[in-house]
């Protein structure tokens, strides 16, 4: 075989994986299905995340993230915000939530929810989703561990009349 073509079925090789990785890495599209987290994301809105970012664990308090939780015996994914972080105060005092002291409008517990108090550990966030009427969220299943992070919601590419891009 000629050299010139063996470099160029390389270079092509090495293009072609290069592309994959950043598509697969830096800009994986995924769905919402759902609504707790309308008006910022509806269900059916198509979004890219970033798995760079959580890998290298640069997610932090606002940021939209997709999360892979086990609920009910299924991995699934979901969509939410991180509302607080490791070392972040969350109390429950007479059904509201706080997070460092500051009520969470909306975010109500279930009766008979016993008041408490506690500080996120190293390692875990507590997320939330935007509509807090309709969001099955850690209010539900309690902090979650970092490494549940799949990846970071970089923007909301459909429907195309409504691109978003999120910090």
């Amino acid at each position: 075989m000629d050299l010139r073509l063996l470099k160029k079925i390389g270079s092509e090789i090495l293009e072609t994986a290069v592309i994959v990785l950043v598509f697969f890495y830096a800009f994986f599209p995924a769905s919402v299905n759902g609504t707790s987290m309308s008006n910022t994301l509806n269900n059916g809105d198509k979004i890219f995340m970033c798995r760079l970012i959580s890998m290298f664990g640069k997610c932090s308090t606002g940021d939209i993230v997709v999360l892979k939780l086990n609920i009910d015996g299924k991995n699934t994914k979901i969509v939410k915000r991180i509302a607080a972080q490791s070392g972040d105060t969350i109390e429950i005092k007479e059904r509201k939530l706080y997070i460092n002291g500051i009520e969470k409008k909306g975010y109500y517990f279930k009766k008979g929810t016993e008041d408490t108090e506690f500080v996120l550990g190293n390692g875990y966030i507590y997320a939330l989703g935007d509509n807090a009427g309709d969001s099955t969220d850690s209010r539900d299943f309690g902090p979650l561990n970092c490494k549940s992070i799949e990846g970071k919601v970089l923007m909301s590419f459909t429907p195309f009349r409504k691109i978003t891009f999120f910090k």
